[in-house]
């Protein structure tokens, strides 16, 4: 990675510089009187790159997109728990929130597991690709009914990382508790013989340092923003990940609503240019940094050799195909889109 320091205002810049220059975001603040105030819900540590570099960077041009009429505030506390995410958007408790798809449950988001499928590539890749056909494949707007979907994006690929054990062998998974996100990789560590173990991220440094947890599915950039590199002792890593996750950021409907039309179309815009642009570039970014700490901290990495590839590759098959299956009698091509997906990597 280079050295140059990056700025919010520059990562923006080189992110999305079309929608940039023909709208004009980068001009001077706007004097503006009563400006329509949103909050939005953020449950990320302070330490994830994804608070400056996508959330406030968004907010702040929303602000300048819309000349100052509206504004979007970050909290300094969610108001719930990283799950509670939709609901709280949705039933407009949360003007603005944002969370991964998987924490709704295995039903509640069918086509959006498309971005949670196994050796999607990484961060930068996989965001865009899932951006693209998450939205002009598989209905995401309809997926998210209930809410104004502003955006979609993924984080980089998931690798397993242990405290006091390792994983080698296909046979080393069985007993192991585990940590994940829902949704796909639930699925698929349960089709291994781990234990899933639900708990939020944010409890997870507590959950190894007593045992209650064997590991966690994370990205790189996970191991680093919710601080366990230190607990950490193995990682199993495979070519593009074990999963990927998938990722919304909403605003309630009725706020949505009562905004003005122009304003209306200046975020949607916006938000469609440049979110997933911006998460792809944070989450490459960030799995680097923790890629590096990582490393600085002597942690044993296990690259997955053929026998333990194949056998996870087996396992991926079958939930590719009854994703398709699932997917096709929705009424949505599932197979074209995978391909297109897969294509992208």
């Amino acid at each position: 990675m280079s050295g140059k320091k990056i700025t919010r205002r520059s990562f923006v810049s080189k992110s999305s510089g079309t929608f940039v220059a023909a709208t004009g975001i980068f001009a001077p603040n706007i004097l503006r009187a009563q400006p329509r105030v949103l909050s939005m819900s953020s449950w990320l540590p302070p330490t994830s790159i994804m608070v400056p570099f996508l959330f406030q960077t968004w907010a702040d041009e929303v602000q300048r997109v819309t000349e100052g009429r509206v504004e979007v505030q970050l909290l300094d506390k969610p108001l719930g728990p990283p799950p509670a995410h939709f609901d709280l958007v949705k039933s407009g408790k949360a003007d603005i929130g944002y969370a991964l798809h998987g924490y709704s449950g295995d039903d509640a988001f069918v086509r959006a597991q498309i971005g949670q499928l196994s050796f999607l590539g990484d961060a930068y890749t996989a965001s865009h690709s899932f951006s693209k056909v998450y939205r002009g494949f598989l209905g995401a707007e309809e997926e998210h009914e209930g809410v104004k979907l502003l955006g979609v994006y993924q984080h980089g690929p998931g690798m397993l990382m242990l405290r006091n054990k390792e994983v080698r062998a296909p046979e080393d998974f069985e007993g192991l508790r585990i940590r994940t996100s829902g949704g796909y990789i639930s699925q698929l560590m349960s089709s291994v013989g781990a234990e899933n173990v639900p708990m939020s991220p944010l409890q997870v440094k507590e959950a190894l340092l007593n045992g209650t947890i064997d590991g966690v599915m994370f990205p790189y950039e996970g191991g680093d923003a919710f601080q366990i590199t230190e607990q950490i002792t193995s990682i199993t890593e495979v070519p593009g990940g074990f999963y990927n996750a998938s990722w919304f950021l909403a605003m309630s409907e009725n706020v949505w609503e009562s905004l003005p039309e122009r304003d209306q179309v200046l975020i949607d815009d916006l938000s469609r240019e440049i979110c997933h642009v911006l998460a792809a570039k944070a989450f490459y970014i960030a799995d680097d940094v923790g890629i590096k700490k990582f490393k600085a901290l002597g942690t044993v990495v296990n690259e997955a050799d053929e026998e333990l590839l194949g056998y996870l590759r087996g396992k991926a098959d079958l939930f590719d195909a009854a994703w398709v299956q699932r997917v096709s009698e929705m009424g949505y091509d599932g197979k074209e889109a995978l391909r297109v997906m897969r294509d992208a990597v």
